[in-house]
C-alpha cells in the first residue's frame, strides 16, 4: 500500500471545511437563518486556518506516515463519541444547536523517529469554540496491535499499546473520498498495515544495535568514552518462577517516563538515545515476561545498559549537558534502583 494513495494535507483541508458545512442542515433544517449561517461560515474558516496554524508550530501531520478519524475518538486518554453529522440530519428535533453532538470530533496522527503522535479536537459548528490536546506521545516499542471494527455505516481503527489502558481509537471518514485515494476499508486497511510494518522496523532497529553493543566488546560511557567491563549479574538460583507483576508499579511507569522524556532532548550524539531505547525495551520486556527466571534476564540487561549510562556522581561531573538532563538522568537510575528493589531478582 503507497503512502501516495492517502489523501493530502491539502485534500484534509478541503473535506474538513465541506463536512463543516454539512452541519448548517443536520442541525437548523432547511430553514435559513443569514445570522447563524454567518456564524457558522466564520466558524469553519477559523477551524481551517487554526488547524493550519497548529501544524505549522506543532507538525501534527509529520513528515510521512499520518492520518485521521471522525466522530469516535481516543487518544488513549481521554474518549469522545458523537453521531456523524449525516446521523444528526435524521434526529428531529428544534433545538439541536444546543445539543452536545454539533461538535466535531477530529483525531490527527502521525508517526515520526520510532513514536505515535496523536491529536484530538473537539469543533463547535455553531460557534467559534475549539478543545483540543496536541501530540501526545507513545513509543511504538510499546505497540501490541491494531484492528478494525464494524458497525452499521461505520468502520473503526484501533491502535493498542501496552503502555495504555484504552486503544488510539478513530472512526474512518468516507465523505468524499474515491478516485485514487484510500477510503473505507482499504483506508482502514492501510492504517494498521502501515503501522505494524513501522514497529516491527523499529524492534527491529532496537535488537540490531543490542546485537551490535554485545558483540563490540567493551562499554559505551553515556558521554563518548569506552571503558572495559565486567558482566554484570551473573547465573543466579531464582527461588520462584512466578513473574511478578510491575505492569501497576509506580517506579516502573514513572521510570518508563523519565526515559521517554529524556529520549526527546535533542543532543548531537544520538548513541545516549539508542541506549535509552535499549532500556525501554528491556522494561517492557520485564513487563511480558512470563516467569521470573525471564524477568532476571530483563533485569540484568537493564543494569548492564544503565552501567553504560554511568553512575549518577559521573553524570553531575558533566557540565556540558543541561541540568535538567543531568537531573533527570539521576532520577531515572533512582527509578531503577528502587524498581530492583521491589523485583527482589
Amino acid at each position: 500500500m503507497n503512502l501516495e494513495n492517502h489523501i493530502s494535507n491539502n485534500k484534509f483541508f478541503e473535506i474538513l471545511q465541506m463536512r463543516l458545512q454539512e452541519y448548517e442542515e443536520a442541525i437548523f433544517g432547511n430553514k435559513s437563518y443569514l445570522g447563524i449561517k454567518l456564524s457558522m461560515t466564520n466558524a469553519m474558516l477559523y477551524y481551517v486556518n487554526e488547524l493550519k496554524r497548529i501544524e505549522a508550530a506543532s507538525h501534527i501531520f509529520g513528515t510521512s506516515f499520518w492520518g485521521y478519524g471522525i466522530n469516535y475518538i481516543c487518544d488513549g486518554i481521554e474518549e469522545i463519541k458523537h453521531p456523524d453529522v449525516f446521523e444528526i440530519k435524521k434526529i428531529p428535533g428544534l433545538n439541536k444547536h444546543h445539543e452536545i453532538y454539533r461538535k466535531l470530533l477530529l483525531l490527527i496522527f502521525n508517526v515520526q523517529e520510532g513514536c505515535l503522535y496523536v491529536s484530538i479536537f473537539s469543533l463547535d459548528s455553531c460557534s467559534i469554540e475549539i478543545n483540543s490536546t496536541i501530540n501526545t506521545k507513545y513509543s511504538l516499542i510499546d505497540f501490541e496491535n491494531a484492528r478494525f471494527r464494524t458497525r452499521p455505516n461505520a468502520i473503526y481503527v484501533d491502535f493498542i499499546f501496552k503502555s495504555i489502558n484504552k486503544p488510539i481509537s478513530f472512526q474512518i471518514d468516507t465523505y468524499h473520498f474515491g478516485g485514487y485515494n484510500y477510503s473505507g476499508m482499504l483506508l482502514a486497511k492501510y492504517y494498521i498495515d502501515t503501522i505494524k510494518q513501522l514497529a516491527i522496523v523499529r524492534n527491529q532497529q532496537i535488537i540490531n544495535t543490542m546485537k551490535k553493543e554485545d558483540n563490540g566488546g567493551g562499554t559505551f560511557n553515556f558521554f563518548g568514552d569506552v571503558q572495559n567491563m565486567g558482566q554484570i549479574g551473573g547465573k543466579e538460583n531464582i527461588q520462584s518462577n512466578s513473574k511478578i507483576n510491575v505492569k501497576n508499579n509506580q517506579d516502573y511507569k514513572d521510570l518508563k517516563e523519565h526515559i521517554l522524556e529524556l529520549e526527546e532532548y535533542q543532543v548531537e550524539d544520538l548513541k545516549w538515545k539508542e541506549l535509552l531505547m535499549q532500556a525501554l525495551a528491556e522494561l517492557n520486556n520485564l513487563e511480558i515476561a512470563n516467569s521470573q527466571a525471564q524477568q532476571k534476564t530483563s533485569t540484568d540487561k537493564i543494569d548492564f545498559i544503565f552501567k553504560k549510562l554511568k553512575d549518577l556522581k559521573d553524570w553531575t561531573a558533566i557540565t556540558l549537558l543541561p541540568a535538567e538532563i543531568v537531573t533527570k538522568g539521576g532520577k531515572m537510575l533512582e527509578l531503577w534502583e528502587s524498581l530492583k528493589h521491589f523485583l527482589r531478582i
